[in-house]
Parts: C-alpha cells; sequence; structure tokens
C-alpha cells in the first residue's frame, strides 16, 4: 500500500463537523552536540473551543522528560 503526501497536507485543514475534530502539528528536533532532543505536538480542537500541547525532552543522562 503506497502513501500519497500532497502538498496541502503541509497546512491546516478546513474545519470539518466532526464534534472531536482536531488538528495538530508535530516537531521533531535533536542537537547532536548536546546530546539533547525532544518532540512537540500542538493539537486545537476547534469545534470544542480547546487547545493542547505535549512535550518529551530526551535528556543527556538517558532520562526522559515528559509534560
Amino acid at each position: 500500500m503506497a502513501i500519497r503526501l500532497d502538498p496541502a497536507d503541509e497546512y491546516m485543514h478546513e474545519l470539518g463537523p466532526e464534534s472531536n475534530f482536531n488538528e495538530s502539528m508535530y516537531i521533531n528536533c535533536f542537537d547532536p552536540v548536546n546530546n539533547v532532543g525532544g518532540w512537540f505536538r500542538m493539537g486545537n480542537r476547534a469545534n470544542e473551543g480547546t487547545a493542547e500541547m505535549t512535550v518529551c525532552l530526551y535528556l543527556p543522562d538517558g532520562s526522559v522528560g515528559f509534560m
């Protein structure tokens, strides 16, 4: 099964009628000099009037910070 990504997938989508419609953005990063990395997720639940964010950090000592 092939997955085709369209340039329009990189932008906001038209708000749908679903009560739990969610538009998300993910960002991944890594700094090899300081051995620190992480990912961030921001979600907009426009039909619920809320938004949310998740952060996960990979620290140099091997521990993980998650919030």
